[in-house]
């Protein structure tokens, strides 16, 4: 008999998660935000792509923002223009996905402080 007592364990005491995705998936995603954000300089997000099932959704791709909108982290924080959103349901349509989630990151600059005189 080969099995681990830990596993079992987390299958029992673990919470029920209701949003899921592979630890591949959130590496690659993580990577690509931290490349877009050049290296949180700017912030950066993306529409988390998936299928719901059970009240659980299951994350399988991703679209980055500027993916859609080119324009989107010029200023250094997100601002997704509406118009790019039919561009985001065709690919949803395409892929037979829904956006389950979305997911965004700030940016680490150091802001000036303020001197009180």
């Amino acid at each position: 008999m080969n099995f681990s007592i830990a596993p079992i364990i987390a299958r029992l005491l673990a919470p029920r998660h209701e949003i899921s995705c592979s630890w591949f998936l959130w590496q690659r995603l993580c990577a690509r935000l931290r490349q877009r954000g050049r290296n949180a300089s700017r912030e950066s997000g993306a529409f988390l792509l998936g299928r719901r099932t059970d009240g659980r959704a299951r994350i399988v791709d991703f679209i980055l923002y500027d993916d859609l909108d080119p324009h989107a982290l010029d200023t250094g924080i997100v601002h997704f223009d509406g118009r790019y959103f039919g561009a985001l349901w065709d690919i949803c349509k395409r892929r037979r996905l829904s956006v389950v989630a979305d997911v965004h990151v700030q940016s680490w600059r150091r802001r000036p402080k303020r001197i009180r005189s």
